[in-house]
């Protein structure tokens, strides 16, 4: 039980030391670069034996650190957000048949994303965001019943003219998506449209305004308006502990003047 228990004290002081971390954060980045360059077809047909036991040995390092952590943390493992997500990323990217099969190849890179649970500014950002989600749901619900009703509406209403962009929902829906970006719409969809149907031209411009100089913008301000709020809270909760901890070291010394007199 002894040994066990020195092994395990050892181990985490292996795992939450810097150079632990930088040892990680340095295989992830090679790891990378590793993958950038299997994507040249030239190397990748010169090299693919290195680039195999490359990401073999990279595979091994990635699920050694994990099992070590779930050895050491055993429940507590699962209670930090971040080990959970860089678990789902080792088992995805480390499954049997993984190398041989292309789509799960490509899974690879997203290693990649491991770097967020690294660095602390980084997962800042990403829990600020997430935290940020409810505040905007409403607007993104809004957002998405206005885009729905103008996929039926286009569909109904150009699908006959137009079955290249219009012909199903879901052609409707890629079409309005393109619309939206404002890439190429004029030329490709809408002015054809308009030659043959009237209700295209102002179709178009109420979808436009609505979906991109309307809702995106207010989902933008939204989504900056929860952050800030977020980021007030927690800072209003940083100043309630310093003030309670204040108060604590001031009655523990009116405490001591009392007894010394």
């Amino acid at each position: 039980m002894k040994n066990t228990k020195n092994s395990k004290s050892k181990l985490l002081m292996f795992l939450e030391h810097k150079l632990f971390d930088r040892f990680i954060i340095s295989a992830i980045m090679i790891n990378t670069i590793a993958l950038a360059l299997e994507t040249n077809i030239p190397l990748s047909d010169s090299f693919g034996k290195e680039f195999f036991i490359v990401n073999l040995l990279f595979s091994g390092i990635f699920l050694t650190e994990i099992t070590v952590k779930l050895f050491v943390y055993r429940k507590k493992f699962f209670k930090d957000g971040w080990n959970n997500f860089d678990l789902i990323v080792v088992i995805a990217t480390t499954l049997p048949g993984a190398q041989s099969i292309t789509a799960l190849r490509s899974l690879r890179v997203l290693r990649l994303l491991r770097l967020t649970s690294q660095f602390e500014s980084l997962r800042r950002v990403v829990e600020q965001i997430i935290k940020a989600i409810p505040g905007v749901f409403s607007t993104i619900a809004l957002f998405l019943l206005v885009y729905v009703i103008g996929a039926i509406m286009s569909t109904l209403m150009f699908q006959d003219i137009s079955p290249v962009y219009f012909g199903s929902l879901s052609k409707s829906t890629f079409s309005l998506f393109q619309i939206m970006t404002l890439e190429a719409w004029s030329s490709n969809i809408a002015r054809p449209l308009i030659e043959l149907s009237p209700f295209a031209s102002p179709f178009f411009i109420l979808f436009i305004i609505a979906t991109n100089f309307i809702l995106i913008n207010f989902f933008v301000a939204v989504f900056i308006d929860a952050t800030n709020s977020i980021n007030t809270n927690e800072q209003n909760h940083k100043i309630l502990s310093l003030e309670k901890k204040l108060d604590v070291l001031i009655s523990m010394q009116e405490h001591n003047n009392k007894i010394e007199k």
